[in-house]
C-alpha cells in the first residue's frame, strides 16, 4: 500500500470524524456555568467539578465512564487538542556514520507528538509505517522519488488517526501517550541490509532499512523521553505490521527488562498462498526482495536458526510468528482486501463473479487455520474480523465501529493491554457463515465501497505478476 493509498484511506474515513468533531464544537459552551451562578451550593458544585476534572485528566480509563466522556463541560478540556505529529529528520552526519539511508540516500525520519499529562509521560506508542514493497531496482528507484523513499518528500506536520489519535472520544486509552511514527523508506519492511548501493538510471539506490530502524530507535532512546519509558508499544500497519513480526524481539531487547514492552500488529499477516491461477506469485516476489535487499541478516534469529526452516520463510509472518517472544495483539481481517487483490489476484466483487467465490472461501479458511497459532502464545490476543478491510487500528471509524464478539478493536486492544481481560479471553474471531455476515461492517461489502477501494489501489500501488510465459517470470506494472 503506497503513501498515496494510505493517505486516501485516511481521507475516506475522515468524514465521520470531522462531523463528530464539528458536532462537539457547535454545542453550547459551558451551559452549566450559568446555572452555577444562581446556585446557593456553588462552592460545593465547583469543588465537585474540579475533582472530576482532575480524575478524568489523570486517569484516562475513566473516559469509559459515561459522565467523563460526555460532550459537556468535561469534554471541552480535550476536544481541541492538536492531532498533528511533527517531522524530525535525523542529522545527515549521523546517517553517514551508521550507513543508515533511505532509498534516495538521505537520512531517515520520524513523526512525534509528546504526551501532555504527567500520568502518560512515560508511555510510548511507536508505530512502523506501512506502504507495500518495491519489487525490483526500477520500482525501488521510482519509490525513492516519493515519500516512501525519501524523508525530504514528507510534510513538516501530519495528523494520524485511530490508535494514534489525540481525540479522547476516539482513542480514550492512548490519546495522550507519546506518539511516534517511524517513516518507512526502504521498501522491504525495514529489513534491507545491502552494503553497496544499486545503480539505476545513473542514481544510487540504497537498501538499508534494517539500519534505518535500528538508528531511529537508538536516536529516540538517546534524545527523547523514550529513554526513561515505563510502557512501550511497538505497533505497525500493513508492511509496517509485517515489520513488527520481523523485528519486535530485536527492538524489545533495546529496553531494560523492567519496561512493559508489547506489540500491536494491524493488517500485517500476509499469507504465503497461491493465487487463483495456482501460482505462488506473492511468495516469488517476496523471495526476490529477500535476495535483492539482503534481508536475511535482519530477521528473527529464532526463526533463522530453526531446524528445517528455509531462511526466506522468516520473511513471512506466518512462519516467523511461532518464534516471537514479545506479547502481541494481532488485528487483521480474514478477508483483507489487499490480499484479495494482490496475493489472490481476485479482482471482482463476489456479487459480480459468484463462480470465484470458492477462492475467497479458501483464503478465509487458510487464514483462520494459520492464525490459530495465537493459541500457542499464552500472552497474545487477536481481533480477526470478516470485514472488507486492510487496516482497523489507524482509521477512526474502523477503530471504533467495526466489532467482533460485541467489541470494537479499540475496546479489545485496551482490555488486553490494561489487563481488564486475560489473554485467553482476548481472542476475538468473527462470524464465518458468509463473507458479509458482520452487520457492523456490512457497508464495507457494498459494490460501491469495493469500487472505491479497488480504484484507489489500482491508481496508487505498483502491480506485480508472475507469468510462466515471460523470460524472467516476475514483472511489475505501475
Amino acid at each position: 500500500m503506497s503513501a498515496e493509498s494510505f493517505k486516501q484511506q485516511l481521507q475516506n474515513h475522515q468524514l465521520l470524524d470531522k462531523n463528530m468533531n464539528r458536532g462537539l464544537a457547535t454545542r453550547h459552551h459551558f451551559p452549566l456555568w450559568h446555572q452555577l451562578k444562581r446556585s446557593r451550593f456553588k462552592g460545593i458544585i465547583l469543588a465537585f467539578i474540579a475533582i472530576a476534572l482532575v480524575l478524568c485528566f489523570f486517569y484516562p480509563r475513566l473516559w469509559r465512564i459515561k459522565w467523563c466522556s460526555s460532550t459537556t463541560l468535561f469534554s471541552k478540556v480535550f476536544v481541541k487538542q492538536n492531532q498533528n505529529l511533527t517531522l524530525v529528520i535525523l542529522p545527515k552526519e549521523l546517517a553517514d556514520e551508521k550507513g543508515a539511508y533511505c532509498l534516495d540516500g538521505g537520512p531517515p525520519s520520524y513523526y512525534i507528538r509528546e504526551a501532555k499529562s504527567n500520568s502518560t509521560r512515560h508511555s510510548w506508542l511507536v508505530t512502523l509505517q506501512g506502504g507495500g514493497w518495491c519489487w525490483n531496482a526500477s520500482d525501488c528507484y521510482n519509490r525513492s522519488l516519493s515519500p516512501l523513499g525519501s524523508s525530504y518528500k514528507l510534510p513538516a506536520q501530519t495528523p494520524f488517526y485511530g490508535i494514534m489519535s489525540a481525540n479522547y472520544t476516539v482513542n480514550p486509552e492512548f490519546y495522550d501517550w507519546n506518539m511516534v511514527m517511524i517513516n518507512y523508506c526502504d521498501g522491504a519492511s525495514f529489513s534491507g541490509n545491502l552494503e553497496a548501493p544499486v545503480r539505476y538510471n545513473n542514481t544510487a539506490v540504497y537498501y538499508r532499512g534494517a539500519r534505518v530502524l535500528k538508528l531511529v530507535m537508538a536516536y529516540l532512546i538517546n534524545t527523547t523521553g523514550l529513554r526513561v519509558a515505563k510502557k512501550v508499544i511497538l505497533s505497525g500497519v500493513s508492511a509496517g505490521g509485517l515489520a513488527v513480526y520481523l523485528h519486535v524481539d530485536q527492538i524489545g531487547s533495546m529496553f531494560p527488562e523492567k519496561v512493559n514492552f508489547r506489540g500491536i500488529v494491524d493488517g500485517g499477516f500476509f499469507l504465503d498462498e497461491k493465487n487463483i491461477s495456482n501460482y505462488l506469485h506473492y511468495q516469488a516476489h517476496m523471495r526476490q526482495i529477500f535476495a535483492m535487499q539482503l534481508v536475511e541478516d535482519s530477521l528473527n534469529r529464532g526463526c533463522l536458526f530453526a531446524e528445517g526452516i528455509d531462511e526466506w520463510k522468516c520473511f513471512f509472518a506466518e512462519y516467523t510468528y511461532p518464534y516471537i517472544k514479545t506479547p502481541l495483539f494481532i488485528i487483521n481481517s480474514a478477508y483483507d482486501y489487499w490480499q484479495q487483490w494482490f496475493i489472490l489476484d481476485l479482482r471482482c466483487h463476489p456479487l459480480q463473479c459468484p463462480d470465484k467465490l470458492k477462492y475467497l472461501k479458501r483464503h478465509h479458511t487458510i487464514f483462520l487455520q494459520e492464525i490459530q497459532r495465537v493459541y500457542h502464545h499464552p500472552n497474545d490476543g487477536m481481533f480477526i474480523s470478516s470485514c472488507y478491510a486492510h487496516s482497523h487500528a489507524f482509521h477512526d471509524s474502523t477503530w471504533t465501529s467495526y466489532k467482533v464478539g460485541g467489541k470494537s478493536a479499540r475496546e479489545a486492544v485496551g482490555d488486553w493491554y490494561f489487563g481488564r481481560t486475560p489473554p485467553e479471553r482476548s481472542r476475538y474471531t468473527d462470524c464465518n457463515t458468509k463473507y458479509n455476515c458482520n452487520p457492523t461492517c456490512a457497508n464495507s461489502w457494498t459494490v460501491e465501497f469495493y469500487k472505491n477501494t479497488t480504484d484507489r489501489m489500482k491508481n496508487t500501488t505498483s502491480d506485480f505478476f508472475y507469468s510462466p510465459h515471460k523470460s524472467d517470470h516476475l514483472y511489475v506494472k505501475k
